[in-house]
């Protein structure tokens, strides 16, 4: 067995004190508007300079804009697609809406909704893609593990994770129907693939492991990969599964992604709605990667079962 160690190297100019500048503010968390060229801030109510705000930092000169006043402890601060419209999570399970065009918040809602007594915080929260309305939350309740809820303009939709699932953070996929969730409420240390739609949040996988090795990870998807913060890397697999009547006609369809070691068992009614009352035809199943899948058929009573052996798509 041989082993390669690579040492790399990156130059990185010197600066001089005397072009390192320092904004005198605590800051939690910070995002960047790329068009708006600033940079927001959350800020406790321990920081010196405008405690309890999102505080506005011009990226180019860094010197402080302007501070909006919060009630309480802003932490997580999720920015819109189009920069439209900033979500900052307060103490107490909180979240408010600041109008990046006026400045102004515009909406404040709690996700006491959510079902679960004691609530403690919120450890993430996301915009969804393409819809600066709209956001998914991680809400960890005292006494329970945490949930992942849908909100849209701060009514939450019907479907959450259940209680016993314990992600607390996540990121969205390839488009705005998957989300790939981090379980870090034991040594698991599983990652989740899940499904958004207008009906709210529901699980795809029952959890993948080896990708994710601690208690903090933040999973981020990009370019078409899957990254954590532990410095794993997964390719996660683009997967097309139709189904089609005895004469070719596709009558329903959907497209997911799963990662190395990812698994998905449903009914084809539960993945394909639109096949219920279906007799004849066949399913179609499309793939970036190899997968090994398998079939079983059978009548709702389970009286009668018959099994297609697993096979490899690729």
């Amino acid at each position: 067995m041989s082993f390669m160690i690579a040492a790399v190297l990156i130059q990185i100019p010197c600066v001089a004190a005397e072009q390192i500048r320092t904004i005198p503010v605590i800051a939690i968390r910070m995002v960047y508007a790329k068009t708006r060229h600033e940079v927001y801030l959350s800020v406790p109510e321990v920081s010196t300079n405008y405690p309890n705000s999102v505080t506005v930092v011009d990226s180019a000169t860094l010197s402080v804009k302007k501070s909006l006043p919060l009630e309480s402890v802003p932490t997580f601060l999720a920015l819109s697609e189009d920069e439209t419209y900033l979500y900052v999570t307060l103490s107490g399970g909180y979240v408010t809406r600041i109008d990046l065009d006026r400045f102004t918040r515009d909406l404040t809602f709690s996700t006491v909704d959510t079902g679960v007594e004691s609530l403690r915080s919120i450890t993430d929260i996301r915009v969804f893609p393409n819809n600066p309305h709209s956001v998914v939350v991680a809400v960890d309740q005292q006494g329970s593990d945490p949930v992942l809820a849908a909100y849209e303009d701060g009514v939450m939709r019907p479907k959450k994770t259940p209680t016993g699932l314990g992600v607390r953070s996540f990121t969205f996929g390839a488009d705005p129907s998957t989300i790939w969730g981090h379980q870090s409420t034991s040594d698991r240390f599983a990652l989740y693939h899940l499904q958004v739609d207008r009906e709210g949040i529901s699980v795809l996988d029952e959890g993948v492991l080896g990708l994710a090795i601690g208690w903090f990870e933040n999973p981020r998807f990009w370019n078409g990969r899957l990254y954590t913060t532990h410095g794993r890397v997964s390719d996660p697999a683009a997967i097309r599964l139709a189904t089609c009547s005895a004469k070719g006609g596709e009558t329903g369809a959907l497209s997911f992604a799963l990662p190395p070691g990812g698994r998905i068992a449903r009914l084809l009614t539960e993945l394909v709605p639109s096949s219920a009352g279906q007799s004849d035809g066949y399913v179609l199943i499309e793939s970036t990667q190899a997968l090994v899948g398998q079939q079983l058929f059978g009548t709702n009573s389970l009286t009668l079962l018959s099994a297609v052996p697993p096979q490899v798509i690729e």
